[in-house]
């Protein structure tokens, strides 16, 4: 398993993951921890591509613009806050500030449907 590979990091992390996030849109643990999976995603591009991980970033932020709320999730899942963000509205997002609802439906919207539009662009 290569997961220098964008195709198979998608294939073998990141669809795994949303199914299970699909199956259980509450699941707190699997909204936050698909947020990291998929803003990674990023890393494993930069790495095939020799280019910065800033610069890919940037370039799948302009095709799939939620990728920029997917990065502070995944950053304030970790962090206790952000400090930095390219959208400068979304510094000072703590961990805390992530709270539980009914279900991840702002995450369904981003990620169901995106993750092949990311592969295609690696």
């Amino acid at each position: 398993m290569a997961f220098s590979n964008p195709q198979v990091y998608m294939k073998e992390l990141v669809g795994p993951l949303c199914r299970r996030l699909e199956a259980e849109p509450t699941a707190y643990d699997l909204a936050i921890s698909s947020c990291i999976i998929l803003y990674h995603f990023a890393d494993v591009v930069a790495h095939v591509r020799g280019r910065t991980v800033h610069d890919v970033s940037e370039e799948i932020a302009a095709k799939v613009p939620d990728f920029h709320t997917i990065r502070a999730i995944a950053n304030a899942g970790k962090h206790v806050e952000l400090t930095r963000h390219p959208k400068s509205g979304l510094v000072g997002l703590r961990a805390e500030h992530l709270v539980r609802g009914k279900g991840a439906t702002f995450l369904r919207r981003i990620l169901f449907g995106r993750q092949c539009h990311l592969v295609r662009h690696a």
